[in-house]
């Protein structure tokens, strides 16, 4: 995630659809949505030759090789999951599988090992498409070899299906279905931080539209999005056992709460435009308990691209903690729409998560040197540490 490539992309996913569907679609917003421009109306006839060299979109125009080739795998079990969407039992049993979860996403696998028939109609569904846009050489489509395609800087990523509003979902309803790509931010028009999605209407035909965080944390429908976690992400997300955990602020033994004071980052992840920038922290008490479960996760700040690299000023909170306590934070790259991955962990213990969408996009630590081993004691002393951006603080006793 240049000023007409939105358009681009936007008629051309439809435009796909258009032809995997065999009939008209729209691009639109729900009426609901604020903020955002309605899009134009993608007729098939009209723009049956948008897809030529010189009309690049935003995927194909894409610099990162594999994050382009990411963003592809992404669309094409988007566009099969369409029709699995579209069967009460399987939708039931992502509904029990993501609430056994511990980090709020279902693997694809596990769905086509319970669910033999899922498989079938995802192969059946790839087969029966034309992704031409997509995949010029027309290669043979199938999950075996989408799932082992997910790789982004020497990472394995699998497959798996993120639902952003598990808390209110109603999965009586037919799910609303995204592939969880981003397009580029026009914030002049209400535009950012959307991904293409796409809903199913009262004329029994998937239509398009840019789908916000906003929207879909207010949507009774489920909004299931396609996203991808590393094997350690989903052996934790399956087998973790969430300890006990204890209040951090319990002022009674003293402590700091510690504020942000001057931050930068110094990485674009952000195609598309402006950073979401957020900190979270995790601490261990001696006794071995984790607190706080669930974490408290902080936004720092909004950063605009011109700013990468710039030392800013923003007052928020970053951690609580005390003396003989071990505590752990980082900051990262923050994607709503996407999966919850690793920033850290005490050894052994809780993982700390953020959604991100991949597992490097951090700017504080590595999340495999963030551990107790390499806690932060607040008490004792205010040095920023620096990997790809800083954060300095200050802090205020609490007796």
């Amino acid at each position: 995630m240049k000023n007409n490539l939105i358009k681009t992309v936007i008629l051309l996913l439809a435009v796909t659809f258009v032809t995997l569907q065999s009939c008209e679609k729209k691009a639109i917003m729900p009426e609901s949505e604020t903020g955002i421009i309605k899009n134009d109306v993608v007729n098939a006839d009209k723009k049956a030759d948008l897809l030529t060299s010189n009309d690049i979109n935003w995927i194909l125009s894409n610099p990162d090789n594999e994050d382009m080739n990411v963003d592809k795998n992404l669309y094409y079990l988007g566009i099969a999951l369409t029709d699995v969407a579209l069967n009460k039992s399987f939708v039931e049993d992502i509904e029990e599988g993501l609430k056994k979860s511990n980090l709020g996403f279902y693997a694809f696998d596990d769905l086509i090992t319970q669910k033999s028939k899922v498989r079938k109609i995802i192969n059946s569904k790839l087969i029966g498409t034309n992704l031409s846009a997509f995949n010029p050489e027309k290669e043979r489509l199938d999950y075996v070899t989408i799932s082992n395609s997910f790789h982004y800087m020497e990472t394995k990523y699998f497959p798996v299906i993120n639902i952003m509003n598990l808390d209110i979902a109603d999965f009586s309803l037919i799910p609303i279905i995204s592939p969880g790509i981003e397009v580029k931010d026009i914030p002049e028009k209400g535009i950012e931080n959307a991904v293409i999605a796409w809903k199913y209407n009262d004329r029994n035909e998937w239509e398009e539209f840019l789908l916000t965080e906003e929207f879909a944390l207010k949507s009774k429908a489920p909004v299931l999005v396609v996203s991808f976690n590393t094997q350690e992400e989903i052996d934790y997300n399956k087998n973790a056992k969430i300890p006990p955990f204890i209040n951090s602020k319990d002022g009674s033994k003293g402590g700091v709460s510690s504020y942000s004071n001057k931050f930068q980052i110094n990485y674009r992840y952000e195609r598309s435009g402006n950073s979401e920038y957020y900190v979270t922290y995790l601490t261990l008490a001696p006794n071995g308990i984790v607190s706080p479960w669930p974490q408290t996760i902080t936004k720092i700040a909004s950063v605009n691209k011109n700013d990468i690299g710039v030392e800013l000023s923003a007052s928020k909170f970053v951690a609580y903690d005390r003396t003989g306590y071990k505590t752990i934070f980082n900051t990262w790259e923050r994607d709503g729409y996407t999966s919850k991955k690793n920033l850290g962990s005490f050894t052994p213990g809780v993982m700390m998560v953020g959604r991100m969408k991949y597992s490097n996009e951090w700017y504080a630590f590595n999340p495999t040197t963030n551990t107790s081993n390499n806690s932060w004691n607040f008490v004792t002393g205010y040095q920023y540490r620096y990997s790809k951006g800083h954060i300095k603080l200050y802090g205020t006793w609490l007796n």
